[in-house]
């Protein structure tokens, strides 16, 4: 009988190891997709396109390909204008500007003003600077985006590419440079 009864009580303790280890598993499971489910992006996953923080862009139509620092930090897009000229078509505020590309090629554009933007600097005043609508190609992704024109010589990128244009479905990867080249059919803006 007391083999019988050792027998019983390992029996037991073993269901009991397993009841509360499957308990344990079952609890850590529901608790991991629950997380999951909190913490994942809302971002499809599968149709986001991962770039790195530096890219080559181009400017449709027109052809101007140029560097672009994709800046989730900057709302608006801005782009490097060797100088730019307001004037009036049709009663409307329009810009002439010139943009350089890598090479050094003059690329000249004349955009109507959709805005003016206001950017306060703690260091120095505010500046006033236009802003255009411009076509940007961005590895496969066109879209019309708003660009404010700015002097950026002083800087390393002659573009500045806002989460306007990649909240949709870029992602920036900090730790990746030029991941793709533009590759987008040729578009027309208004």
């Amino acid at each position: 009988m007391g083999a019988a009864k050792s027998v019983a009580m390992v029996f037991r303790t073993a269901l009991r190891i397993y009841s509360q280890f499957d308990w344990r598993l079952m609890r850590f499971l529901g608790t991991l997709m629950i997380l999951l489910t909190f913490v994942a992006p809302s971002t499809d996953a599968g149709s986001a396109k991962v770039m790195g923080w530096v890219e080559h862009v181009e400017i449709l139509p027109g052809g101007l390909k140029i560097t672009a620092k994709l800046d989730t930090g900057a709302s608006t897009s801005s782009i490097d204008v060797a100088r730019y000229q307001e004037f009036r078509r049709a009663g409307k505020a329009w810009v002439r500007f010139e943009v350089l590309d890598r090479k050094g090629a003059s690329f000249q554009f004349e955009r109507p003003v959709i805005r003016v933007s206001r950017i306060r600097r703690s260091d120095a005043p505010t500046v006033v600077r236009p802003v255009v609508e411009l076509g940007v190609c961005l590895g496969g992704v066109y879209r019309n985006t708003q660009v404010n024109l700015a002097d950026r010589a002083h800087l390393n990128h002659s573009m500045l590419i806002g989460r306007r244009f990649l909240k949709a479905n870029i992602v920036v990867d900090p730790a990746r440079k030029f991941t793709s080249q533009p590759r987008c059919a040729k578009q027309s803006v208004n």
